[in-house]
């Protein structure tokens, strides 16, 4: 929508959405199949989840004058959906171009990468991260997912530089797995 008008006014708002839970398809399919979702992006009350649904095929019947049938199509409601719009409109921020590989994943790689070897001054990362394509924003998710700090580096004087760093560095600022509780499941420490 290019005007505020249309969601301003309104009490509420309705948007219809790809379902990122479908996993037998991929974002913008326009097949038959593919799940949507039908979302409340905004109201005065209490925002709700929204309801599930996929389109399929339908004859729609017959045309008077040449005698064929007419196809259409009709819209089968799924279900409901706890999903919201700010958690669609969130993951696919998180996405790369045509729903690629997610955005944060690859933003929480390059901040391990390059903070492996301990502190780095920030404009070098942030420059670095922008040549790769990688949002600011995402960036800063990255960031406090693995806990990444900001500190001042030591010495700079009245011209303060920034660098950034794992928060959990041992003495020779080399990246220090946190210890793991063994009752644990072992997971992925990338996946966001």
């Amino acid at each position: 929508m290019d005007s505020a008008a249309f969601v301003n006014a309104p009490r509420a708002v309705f948007g219809a959405y790809d379902d990122i839970e479908d996993i037998g398809s991929e974002p913008g399919d326009s097949s038959e199949n593919a799940k949507r979702l039908f979302l409340l992006i905004k109201t005065n009350g209490r925002v709700v989840g929204g309801i599930r649904y996929h389109l399929e095929g339908a004859i729609g019947g017959i045309d008077k004058r040449t005698g064929k049938t007419v196809k259409t199509s009709k819209v089968v409601w799924d279900g409901p959906s706890m999903m919201t719009a700010n958690q669609i409109s969130e993951a696919e921020s998180e996405r790369g171009p045509g729903g690629g590989a997610p955005r944060l994943k690859e933003a929480m790689i390059f901040l391990r990468e390059e903070l492996k070897d301990g502190p780095r001054p920030t404009t070098e990362v942030q420059d670095k991260a922008e040549a790769e394509n990688i949002a600011p924003d995402t960036l800063r998710r990255a960031r406090r997912k693995l806990k990444v700090k900001a500190e001042k580096i030591p010495g700079a004087g009245m011209e303060a530089k920034w660098q950034w760093r794992f928060a959990n560095l041992d003495m020779d600022d080399r990246f220090v797995e946190p210890e793991r509780d063994p009752a644990e499941p072992e997971r992925d420490p990338l996946d966001p």
